[in-house]
């Protein structure tokens, strides 16, 4: 079975995780985020919503752990 994919742009992505475009790049740049992927015949940058929910999912964790408060 293939396997479905929901593309996210730049807008949508900031939506999702609350966290502005400079702050994602950021951490693009510090391997702290999954990079987009260039979508082919154009100049469009998408990220897997996968890849973003389990990201999240990290985030949240590794919360947890710290003993966060909030």
């Amino acid at each position: 079975m293939a396997r479905k994919f929901k593309f996210l742009r730049l807008p949508e992505v900031i939506q999702k995780i609350g966290i502005r475009r400079t702050a994602i790049y950021d951490r693009i740049g510090r391997g702290e985020f999954p990079k987009g992927i260039k979508l082919s015949g154009g100049r469009a940058i998408v990220w897997i919503e996968a890849d973003i929910e389990e990201w999240m999912e990290d985030q949240v964790q590794a919360s947890k752990e710290a003993g966060a408060v909030g």
